[in-house]
């Protein structure tokens, strides 16, 4: 796999009308991508549910695969959307094997530390306060956590507090809000980053009270959006489209069914949630 990542913009200029060109070249530019980024995460619930063999590869194996340089080049903002994205779950996955007792080179750290680098770069450098924001805090949080980077860590605090600030007494995210026929989904889309990061937390001291406020407000109308997916639609102008992923954020929240997975978030979400009874 190489350093460059090459991603296009997945909807039509100004529209919220999804680009089925786009959606082909990503598909398939970013396919190695995905594969990986599938496989590691397996590797990471294979490792932290206790399979010893696994433990001991995992750190050669991610040392193999950062020899590439992978996702230090992204080519457009899309491609820097990806690479927040995909840092995330490596990181997680990690987060996970090292819970199963696998150890994590130098050289997988150091490579941590350049893309968690670059995320915050491109973040400083602009005034993003959406969901992006959400998941550059999980992925450069994540990266903290492993790398016990207390600077980065207190970014990923900083970015979690832009989107959850904005949390309005209705749960609802005003940025998100504007996203017309998809408001509700990504007002799911925001909440799993946030939700995901806050279990680190708890192995950093756990929220602030105004910041456990606000979530707990977003998972009431997240809750409340799964009974009426159309609650949003005069808010949002449009009607809305079906609800998803609302078996991730359950998962997340401790509530729903076993083994649910997501690619960007390391794979099995049950053991994501075991991880700050394993803080390291």
């Amino acid at each position: 796999m190489t350093a460059e990542i090459n991603a296009m913009g997945t909807y039509k200029s100004g529209t919220e009308e999804r680009d089925p060109d786009a959606k082909a070249f990503n598909r398939q530019s970013l396919a190695g991508l995905d594969a990986f980024t599938k496989t590691i995460g397996s590797l990471g619930d294979a490792a932290m549910s206790g399979d010893a063999a696994v433990a001991r590869c995992f750190g050669p194996a991610m040392t193999a695969w950062v020899a590439t340089d992978p996702l230090t080049a992204p080519t457009s903002d899309q491609a820097r959307f990806s690479q927040q994205w995909s840092l995330a779950s490596t990181a997680l996955a990690i987060i996970k094997a090292q819970a199963g007792g696998a150890r994590i080179p130098p050289e997988v750290q150091s490579w941590l530390r350049t893309v968690s680098d670059q995320v915050r770069a491109y973040h400083d450098a602009r005034s993003i306060k959406n969901n992006h924001a959400a998941w550059a805090a999980l992925a450069v949080g994540a990266a903290a956590y492993i790398l016990h980077d207390d600077d980065a860590w207190r970014w990923a605090m900083g970015r979690e507090a832009m989107v959850t600030d904005r949390i309005r007494d209705d749960g609802v995210m005003p940025l998100e809000l504007a996203r017309g026929p998809r408001a509700s989904n990504y007002h799911v889309f925001t909440a799993i980053p946030l939700l995901g990061l806050n279990l680190l937390r708890r192995c950093r001291g756990g929220l602030d009270a105004r910041q456990s406020d606000r979530m707990q407000r977003l998972e009431g109308l997240l809750d409340t959006l799964e009974a009426n997916q159309q609650l949003l639609a005069e808010q949002a102008s449009s009607r809305q489209l079906p609800l998803s992923a609302v078996d991730v954020v359950k998962a997340l929240e401790g509530k729903g069914a076993p083994n649910v997975s997501m690619d960007m978030l390391g794979g099995r979400i049950d053991n994501l949630r075991a991880l700050p009874t394993r803080c390291r």
